[in-house]
Parts: C-alpha cells; sequence; structure tokens
C-alpha cells in the first residue's frame, strides 16, 4: 500500500504553501502533511520525533515530499530506515547555509550510501535563483545521492511568498515515481 507523507520546513506548518494543494492531487493515495513542533525555533530530535510518530516504520510504499529544512530532517529519518519508496526534496540540502547557523543543529552527516541504498527513488527539485537554499547546495546533494535534479530557472525557494500556492513539477515527479 503506497502512503504520501509531506514535510514542511523553517517557519512553515501544513497550511502553508503548496502544501494543502500537493494533497489534494493524490486523493487515492492515504496522505499526511506532518506538523512539526516548534518551526520558528526547530530542534532536529524533536522533528525527528514527529516523522517517526507520523509515519512509523517506512517500506517501499512510503512516499516523502520535504522542503527546505524538511528535506534535510527527511534524510535524517531516511538513514533510521531500512527501506523507502522514494523522496522528493524540494529545495533541497544536506549541509549548513551560512545565513541560516540557527539550523546548524540539523547538518549532522549524511550516509550517502545507505540513503542510495534503502532509497529506491530520488528527486531534488531547485531553483537557480534561490535566495535562501543556494542552487550549489542542492546540486552537491543530488550528486551526492545520485538523485534526479530538476533545475528550474526560476522559482527562488518554492514559497507561498514567491507565489506558489501549486506546485505542478513536484505532482509530475511523484507520478513518476509512483
Amino acid at each position: 500500500m503506497k502512503r504520501l507523507f509531506i514535510i514542511h520546513g523553517y517557519n512553515a506548518y501544513p497550511e502553508k504553501h503548496w502544501f494543502p494543494w500537493l494533497k489534494e492531487q493524490f486523493p487515492h493515495i492515504p496522505t499526511e502533511i506532518i506538523k512539526l513542533p516548534n518551526a520558528h525555533a526547530p530542534q532536529l530530535e524533536e522533528w525527528l520525533a514527529a516523522i517517526n510518530e507520523a509515519v512509523g516504520e517506512a517500506d517501499e510504499g512510503t512516499y516523502i515530499v520535504a522542503h527546505s529544512l524538511g528535506t534535510q530532517t527527511t534524510l535524517h529519518y531516511a538513514m533510521q530506515q531500512q527501506t523507502l519508496g522514494g523522496i522528493i526534496l524540494v529545495s533541497g540540502f544536506a549541509e549548513k547555509i551560512p545565513h541560516l547557523a540557527e539550523l546548524d543543529n540539523f547538518a549532522l552527516p549524511i550516509n550517502d550510501t545507505h540513503i542510495k541504498t534503502i532509497v529506491a527513488k530520488r528527486t531534488i527539485i531547485a531553483a537557480k535563483d534561490d535566495s535562501i537554499v543556494p542552487f550549489s547546495c542542492s546540486e552537491r546533494l543530488a550528486k551526492r545521492i545520485d538523485a534526479t535534479f530538476i533545475t528550474q530557472e526560476t522559482g527562488n525557494h518554492f514559497m507561498q511568498s514567491d507565489g506558489f500556492t501549486t506546485l505542478p513539477i513536484v505532482v509530475k515527479a511523484l507520478e513518476e515515481m509512483l
């Protein structure tokens, strides 16, 4: 059985950006937008606990779409699993972001080999004009985990404030995975 989980990022919540719209695009798949605690002062341990509570043990039918800081959290969650059907990381990164030192506690090492072994399908989506997560960070992560890398010339950080309450490119990528 396929299951879809949507994981928000820093300063976000389930009703923000394109998350509710994405959930509506897959009515035939049980989908949950996970509410992560303290989104304005996130702690990795708290976010992982929330994901573990919502998802439980992942399997080949478990798919995750994550945005921004939720992408790093997703990678840490995946490191605790034996298998995952697929992940889509929007504005994904797995390193410190210089202008966001308050998030350095999320920048723990990722075992790239484990991610490539247990996550069957991996996609990263990034915009070249992202002002929050440098495009080069997403590009490096895509290479590290051998992910399909979908680039957009514009889109900034794919937030509501950037004009994104829908994100069809994610639907297309997810449909290809499923």
